[in-house]
């Protein structure tokens, strides 16, 4: 709560860092939701994700990779079309990528 009332109170007034105090605020609501999720998870009987499947090293392995090879492709779906100005080349750019992720990272 304290981040919501400092960028709603101070993030217009300062122009440069406003954006700063945004970013802030979605990292900080980001933390909350992961430590939610956590505490939820341990608390129940029958969790969707249990934790005692990362015990074992080659899920936690595989769980980094996904996550790393993934955080590209859906930088890469955001951003493009940012830079690209017609559909039709997003679409031959973003075919390309899709092609090389499933065919030599997964």
């Amino acid at each position: 709560m304290i981040a919501v009332a400092y960028v709603v109170g101070h993030g217009p007034a300062r122009a440069a860092t406003s954006m700063l105090a945004v970013e802030a605020l979605w990292a900080l609501i980001a933390l909350a939701s992961i430590v939610a999720f956590g505490y939820v998870e341990r608390t129940v009987s029958d969790p969707i994700v249990p934790f005692s499947l990362f015990r074992n090293r080659t899920v936690r392995v595989a769980t980094v990779i996904g996550f790393l090879s993934g955080m590209p492709l859906f930088g890469a779906i955001a951003f493009i079309p940012l830079v690209l100005v017609t559909a039709a080349e997003f679409v031959l750019v973003l075919l390309v990528a899709m092609i090389y992720w499933i065919e030599f990272v997964n």
